[in-house]
Parts: C-alpha cells; sequence; structure tokens
C-alpha cells in the first residue's frame, strides 16, 4: 500500500512542474518587442456627413527589446492613418506611440466601422487590427415613401405619366427647417416639381418626379442631387433614379439569345407585342434576316399579337445575328428593333469538318449523321483534287441507323506536293440539302 506521505510528495512535485513551465513561457513571452493597445476600437462619435474626423490609438511598447512599426494601412480610402517619421516607427520598451487616423465622411450615411491595420516585429501578435467607428448625421435626410433611402426604382411610366412614389427632402432634427438651394436631375426624359412639406415636426419639401411629356422609350439612371439649407448651415445629398420609360406598345423578350443549336424548320422563342392601354394596333410586317422566316398572328381584339419566326431551309450553319424589325401603325413606334442570336445546326453532321493529307496518311474516315434521324441516301461522290477518291464504306452499314454513313477517302501516289485546297461533293438524299461540301487540304513539302 502507497503511504499518505510519498502522494503528497508526488502531487507537490508535479505542482512544482507546472509552474515552472508557465514561468518560463512567461518569460519567453515577455522577451523581444510587445504590442498593446488601450482600445483596438475607437468611436468618433456623430460625425456631420462632409466632415472629418481623427482620432487616436494609444500603442504601447510592454517587452524589452525596441518595438518597429513596419506599416500602418486602412482597408478603406475614406480613412488615412498619419503618416509616421522613422523615429516614431521605433517605440522603445515602455514607450507610447499615439497613431492618429483621419476619417473623411463625404459620400458616407449610416454606421461606419473602418479597420486599420498595424505591422509590426511583435513576435505574438505581428499585425494589430485596430477599428474607427462613428456614425453619419446629415443636415437632411432623403426619404422614398417615408423611409431613408440611396435609390429610387420608379418601374416602368409612360410620357407624362408621375412617378406614384412620395420623395420627401426634411431636416434631421426635429424643430428645423429646411430651405431648398437647388435640385439638379440630368436626364431629359425626367422632370420635377416641388411642394412645402411639414412632417414630425419637421419642415422641408416633396419632389414629385414625372416622365416628360417628349420622354424617350428606354431604361434611365440618373442621380437626384438635392442642395438645401437650415439656417446657416447648407448641405447636398443624392438619390439614384432608374426605371424604364415604356411606349404605346410593349414587347418581350427584348432579346432573344437561343444558343442551342436548331435545325432547319425549327420556330424560335415567339415575340409578344401587345398595347399598354389595350388599344386595337396592326403590324403591317415583320423581317428577320436571311436566315429566318416570320408569321405575325394577331389575337381577336387585334391589340396582341404573336410573331413567329423559323429557321429556312436553306439557312446556312453556323452562329448568327439578325435584328428582327416589327413595324406598326403607332406614330410612337413605328418600328420595333429586336436582337436575334441563334444558330444553325446542319441538315448533315460531318466528322470531322474537314480532310487534311500531310504525308502521314493515304487514308481518312469522315463520318456522315442525318440530324433529324432520317435515312441518309448517298448519290454520287466527287473530289476535285487530283490522286483523291472517296467512296462509302459499305462494310460499316448498320441497318439499324440508317442515318449514319462512312466516308472512305484515299490518296494515292499521284497526289501532288506542295499546298492545295479543294472540296469533296457529295450527292445526298435529304430534304432541305442536294450536295454536302468538305473542305480538303494538301499539305505535302
Amino acid at each position: 500500500m502507497t503511504s499518505p506521505t510519498i502522494i503528497r510528495r508526488s502531487r507537490w512535485k508535479h505542482v512544482a512542474v507546472i509552474s515552472g513551465l508557465l514561468l518560463t513561457a512567461t518569460l519567453a513571452h515577455a522577451k523581444g518587442p510587445t504590442i498593446q493597445v488601450d482600445e483596438r476600437t475607437v468611436d468618433a462619435g456623430n460625425v456631420r456627413q462632409g466632415d472629418q474626423a481623427t482620432i487616436t490609438f494609444k500603442i504601447k511598447n510592454t517587452g524589452d527589446q525596441d518595438l518597429t512599426i513596419f506599416q500602418v494601412s486602412a482597408s478603406c480610402g475614406c480613412t488615412v492613418p498619419k503618416n509616421l517619421t522613422d523615429e516614431q516607427k521605433r517605440v522603445e520598451p515602455g514607450e507610447t506611440l499615439e497613431l492618429e487616423a483621419t476619417f473623411d465622411s463625404r459620400g458616407r450615411r449610416g454606421v461606419q466601422r473602418k479597420e486599420i491595420t498595424v505591422v509590426s516585429n511583435d513576435p505574438i501578435e505581428p499585425r494589430l487590427q485596430l477599428y474607427l467607428t462613428a456614425k453619419i448625421v446629415t443636415l437632411f435626410e432623403i426619404n422614398v415613401d417615408g423611409r431613408d433611402s440611396r435609390g429610387l426604382r420608379f418601374g416602368k411610366l409612360r410620357p407624362g405619366q408621375t412617378v406614384e412614389k412620395d420623395v420627401d427632402v426634411l431636416p434631421t432634427e426635429p424643430g428645423k427647417s429646411l430651405e431648398i438651394g437647388s435640385i439638379t436631375l440630368h436626364h431629359p426624359s425626367l422632370t420635377y416639381t416641388t411642394e412645402p412639406l411639414s412632417k414630425d415636426n419637421r419642415r422641408g419639401f416633396r419632389v414629385i418626379l414625372s416622365a416628360s411629356p417628349d420622354a424617350v422609350i428606354g431604361s434611365v439612371t440618373t442621380p437626384l442631387i438635392v442642395e438645401a439649407k437650415s439656417g446657416e448651415e447648407s448641405g447636398s445629398s443624392s438619390l439614384t433614379i432608374s426605371g424604364e420609360i415604356i411606349g404605346e406598345l410593349g414587347f418581350r423578350p427584348p432579346t432573344i439569345k437561343q444558343w442551342q443549336p436548331a435545325l432547319p424548320g425549327t420556330k424560335l422563342r415567339p415575340v409578344t407585342v401587345s398595347s399598354h392601354s389595350g388599344t386595337p394596333f396592326e403590324i403591317y410586317g415583320a423581317d428577320a434576316g436571311p436566315t429566318l422566316s416570320t408569321t405575325i398572328t394577331p389575337n381577336d381584339k387585334r391589340n396582341r399579337y404573336t410573331v413567329t419566326m423559323e429557321v429556312k431551309p436553306d439557312a446556312a450553319p453556323g452562329p448568327f445575328g439578325h435584328l428582327l424589325k416589327i413595324r406598326t401603325n403607332s406614330t410612337e413606334q413605328p418600328l420595333l428593333i429586336i436582337p436575334v442570336f441563334a444558330n444553325v445546326r446542319p441538315l448533315v453532321d460531318v466528322y470531322p469538318p474537314m480532310i487534311l493529307f500531310d504525308g502521314t496518311s493515304t487514308h481518312r474516315t469522315i463520318r456522315l449523321e442525318a440530324n433529324k434521324g432520317d435515312p441518309l441516301p448517298v448519290g454520287k461522290i466527287h473530289c476535285d483534287l487530283p490522286g483523291i477518291t472517296a467512296k462509302i464504306d459499305n462494310s460499316r452499314h448498320s441497318k439499324r441507323d440508317q442515318s449514319v454513313k462512312y466516308l472512305q477517302v484515299k490518296a494515292d501516289a499521284s497526289i501532288p506536293k506542295g499546298r492545295l485546297n479543294g472540296v469533296i461533293k457529295v450527292e445526298v438524299g435529304v430534304r432541305g440539302m442536294q450536295t454536302l461540301e468538305i473542305p480538303v487540304e494538301i499539305r505535302i513539302d
């Protein structure tokens, strides 16, 4: 049985060892420079919008060697730490450095929190994170439908119509009055009027926005800049106005993009043209370029039309971009233009799409496939280059899949040297295509 005295001695021995390790760690940490700051977050308080505020962080070296500041940077261009001299960058043990940072509140709103990073030779915390906070107060506020806002989206507006949203400009502090200095609206399609406003013991004004009678149809994005005065103080603020001026007629979609390859005869996404007021109108015609044919279908009331586009049977394979032009009897919108992007798939796929003879091989195999799954009858085959012949490989013919054929192309000893280009013409019995042309290139030095 173990003696109680031996147990006590063993426990005290363990305590002594742990205490020694902790003391060693503490002494090790005390060696070298140690950066310490009284407050990592300094609040600049309320800052009037447009003013600057300067705060100070007190950084102390509590180590036993010189603390060297390598770099001081801020997370935002609105916050600028004061440049340190070479002498200030070296903080001796026990000394304190007062680090100043200036915050510029121009263009800022609400509560702000900016990060300042101090890089030093402290082995424990080489990157010290400090924070500057502030609350931006303005001389006045711009409210949209009763809420402080930076933007107003009016949706869709006809020329001459008024925006159905209240834009109220009121002093921030109760009991104050506001006078208009100037209002700037840089867009010819929008106009405004003002009227006095008294609300919540504050006197200001309301801005009423409208689309001008001659407004240009299309999207609108523009700032509304307000300058106002309260007593001896003056200030400015802005609101981003955005929306769309619409005409008598509307159409959807505004752009057609169909990148999935479409075979001749395929119909693209239709375009719907309608009257916003429900008034009947006429579409005189629609044209979508040489690749597409168009069909116009009105509804019973003739206040809504569907324009359908179809890939023509003789459309050239590959991607294309055209403009769908729709002619109407609207004096406001006599011509509607809609960009159309699509990709025509060939009636017969050829792989590889080109044949190259460079002297390394005399045989090539080309796979032909009718894309609609119909049988692929092949007639005469001719190549306009000397020394090259081509024929269908019937040994690879599948009775199950009549839409696939394999073309064997062979170059004999009479093939000329040099660089020549030609084509292999294959007669095919596919509806909409009579001859298939496969490019051939000879490149033998």
